[in-house]
């Protein structure tokens, strides 16, 4: 199946956006274009141990200000689900079609118990830990401190 050219350049992008993430210190176990469900829409799925730790508000505000600086057009953070690395769904994408640490197209085939119509999944972490401080800050997160 060939990707229409918004999806191309939505891949692209994403990769952008994963890797200015984890080079601004977020552990990203897993990440890649996922489109669940029979007639879902494509969403870009990160998923990292410190969505369980600090929640996602964090995350996505990191990720917001990382969107803005590639200036992505082809997506907007409305596309992005942050999830924990420790789902079944997480883990199921990081060992499906092969080799985790390469980019791949999975799917269609269920994947941690859900449906994935088709997935572009970018090169994954299983060695990810959670960061010491919440993403985007400069100080240990309060229960560290304690």
């Amino acid at each position: 199946m060939v990707e229409p050219p918004v999806m191309k350049e939505a891949i692209v992008e994403g990769r952008r956006l994963v890797e200015r993430a984890r080079a601004k210190g977020l552990p990203i176990a897993v990440a890649g274009w996922f489109r669940v469900g029979e007639n879902g829409p494509p969403e870009l799925y990160v998923a990292t141990p410190d969505e369980w730790i600090y929640g996602p508000r964090p995350i996505i505000r990191l990720l917001r200000e990382t969107l803005q600086e590639t200036g992505a057009t082809s997506f907007d953070l409305a596309d992005v689900r942050v999830v924990d690395a420790s789902t079944h769904f997480v883990n199921g994408a990081m060992n499906a079609g092969g080799d985790p640490t390469r980019e791949r197209v999975i799917g269609p085939q269920l994947v941690g118990g859900r449906f994935v119509e088709r997935a572009f999944v970018y090169a994954c972490d299983p060695s990810a830990t959670p960061s010491p401080m919440p993403p985007g800050s400069r100080r240990p997160h309060e229960a560290d401190a304690a």
